[in-house]
This record gives C-alpha cells, structure tokens and sequence, in this order.
C-alpha cells in the first residue's frame, strides 16, 4: 500500500546525531496512545489529539537483538534544540511513519495462519469491489506488528480500505493492532462496544490499553468518528452486500 524503508536494522544511540535534527528527521514516526491515560506524558511531550487518542512521536531506532522496539519519545526540548515547531514535527512524523512502517491490511484469518501480504480485494472488470466471498473481519496493523494502530490515522488509508470493503467499524485491539468490521445490517454498534469493554476489563497488559471505543468509516460522507454508547450517530451508506 505504500512505498517502503527498512527501518528494522538496529541504530546505535550512542553515535545517533540527535541534535541534528536532519539526521533524525527521516526515522521521525507517531505512535497512539489513550489521551486519557497518557496525561502524565503531556507536560513535557508534544502530542496531537485525535478523537479519544493522542499521537506522540517517537525517533524509531528499530528492533534489538532481544526482538524489543527501539524508540526514543521526542520531548518539548528536542523541538527546542532542533528549532523547528510542533507542526513541523508532526508534517514529518506522518509523511515518514506509512513509509518506515508500512501498513498490514488484511483478512484476520490470513493474519492468524501467519499470512502478512496485505489485502487488495477482488474487483469487478468495472474497478468495484466484488461483494461475493469478501471477508467480514479484517486486521489492521503495520508490518511490524508493533505500534500499529497509528495506521488509522495514515493519510488515505482508511480511504484505501473503504474503496476495497466498503464502510466499517474499528475495533481497538491495542496500541499495536486494530480489527475491522464491515458494516453490514446484522451489525450492533452497541454489541460491538460492550465486546471492546469487556474484553479491555479482563486484559492483564494494561500499558497496550488503546480505547474503549467503537470507530466507523464511511468514505468522504462519513469520516472517522467514534460510535456513540447508544449505537451509532451517522447515518449509514449504501454498503456492499454480501
């Protein structure tokens, strides 16, 4: 889905040029996080709200030999060293993250047998989804499997997977994936937010924790949005069938 960088050899910090903002700019990536709970990272932590998330950023340093991420969380007084501004921070962070981790669309039952090629759907000789035998449940994640649910916010990849499966709820799995729901009608928004709550409720790894909240995307007339407690707040499009 997009143009890749291997961003998984490891870096050495002790010779990373951090204060040199061009010699870092291009491992510059967001990751997601509950707002709530990650107030305590706000005082001296540029950070961007997004419906009930905040996205941080992070200079991602790959993976070690243990198999950890390597990251270092960007703070008030980097943006001072490097002179640039929170804007340009972020410009930067989201025009770098899809490239360095690029995303995982696909089947959850292609992820769960160990399938990591991402999804393109079957078209129609018109260039439309073809309804017949499309899956019902998808995962969203990046290729590293790690901080994946800053893919909900890569420019145009919802747009993407809309033009592939039509409209669809987004379930917050935890910081590092996302699962995906079409939308058809035997669907319960308010079912699907009691699972996400459950499910959260019984979760030993409370540092993953992402959201409490269903999503939904429905195109360009129905952008993303959380699912309100009572059921839905959009009126919902035409879906594919089947």
């Amino acid at each position: 889905m997009s143009e890749t960088r291997n961003t998984d050899e490891r870096i050495n910090l002790a010779t990373l040029e951090i204060e040199n903002y061009e010699s870092v700019k291009s491992r510059i990536v967001i990751r997601a996080a509950n707002r709530e709970r990650s107030r305590s990272l706000f005082k001296d932590t540029p950070h961007m709200d997004m419906l009930d998330l905040a996205l941080i950023c992070y200079i991602d340093l790959g993976i070690s030999s243990q198999g950890w991420t390597q990251a270092v969380r960007i703070r008030e007084r980097h943006l001072d060293i490097w002179n640039i501004s929170k804007a340009r921070l972020f410009e930067d962070a989201f025009e770098n993250t899809p490239v360095c981790l690029p995303p995982l669309f696909a089947p959850l039952e292609d992820v769960m047998s160990g399938i990591t090629e991402n999804y393109t759907g079957d078209m129609t000789e018109d260039g439309y989804p073809r309804a017949e035998g499309l899956p019902l449940h998808f995962v969203l994640t990046n290729l590293r499997k790690k901080y994946g649910a800053c893919t909900l916010f890569y420019p145009g990849l919802l747009e993407e997977i809309y033009n592939l499966i039509g409209s669809f709820y987004i379930l917050p799995g935890s910081i590092h994936e996302l699962f995906l729901i079409r939308d058809k009608e035997f669907i319960d928004p308010e079912t699907l937010t009691e699972i996400v709550r459950d499910v959260n409720s019984h979760d030993e790894m409370a540092s993953e924790y992402l959201s409490d909240h269903v999503y939904y995307y429905g195109g360009e007339d129905v952008p993303l949005q959380i699912v309100s407690d009572t059921g839905s707040t959009y009126n919902r499009p035409g879906d594919l069938t089947g």
